[in-house]
């Protein structure tokens, strides 16, 4: 079996995204990553005319597959909702997603693609948190209010380093829900609304 057919242009991405984490987008080169696939250049043009349509594969690749995997698994599970919420975070954490998502979005700080990339990706997440509160019973605006608060949790955890740790408690998304579905949040609804520039 040949160089060409033993690899797909996703081996090509993800070798690609494994060097953005290591690198930043300066070390995705189709010689670099030649030389961590075992493979001569030859391979990568089979799949791909240029660097930039390997960019331009990793931008899509992450909206529409590594994220939009993750948001059709948890969005199309049947049962609670509560129980899918916590696991839009264990099904992001079991597959390794925070490291690439920290590449991506430095990236996207001065990239267009990546940039809308993260803004396409950001919104499903968003609107899956938004309609699983809807589930649990919150309406219209207190959904989105707790779908964006979700969000901001999320990318904010990519962020911190070493989070989630390895001693985190095994129920820290159980207290994040709780906290989000209390009754403190209905008591402070304006002053969250304020400090997200939501407040009208």
């Amino acid at each position: 079996m040949s160089q060409v057919q033993r690899l797909s242009p996703r081996d090509w991405i993800h070798s690609a995204l494994d060097a953005m984490v290591l690198g930043g987008i300066q070390a995705v080169r189709i010689d670099a990553l030649a030389r961590r696939l075992g493979v001569t250049k030859g391979s990568f043009y089979h799949h791909f005319e240029s660097r930039e349509a390997l960019l331009d594969a990793i931008a899509e690749d992450w909206s529409e597959q590594e994220l939009g995997d993750l948001i059709e698994e948890v969005g199309s599970l049947p049962g609670d909702a509560r129980m899918r919420y916590k696991l839009v975070f264990a099904v992001y954490q079991r597959r390794g997603l925070a490291k690439y998502d920290r590449a991506i979005r430095a990236w996207a700080q001065f990239d267009e693609r990546a940039a809308k990339a993260v803004e396409r990706a950001t919104e499903e997440i968003e609107r899956l948190f938004a309609r699983l509160f809807r589930e649990m019973g919150f309406d219209e605006a207190q959904s989105f209010l707790r779908g964006r608060l979700s969000l901001v949790l999320a990318i904010g955890a990519v962020f911190v380093t070493g989070l989630p740790r390895d001693d985190d408690p095994p129920d820290t998304a159980d207290r994040i829900l709780d906290l989000l579905t209390g009754e403190t949040l209905h008591d402070g609804q304006f002053e969250a609304k304020a400090a997200l520039g939501l407040a009208t």
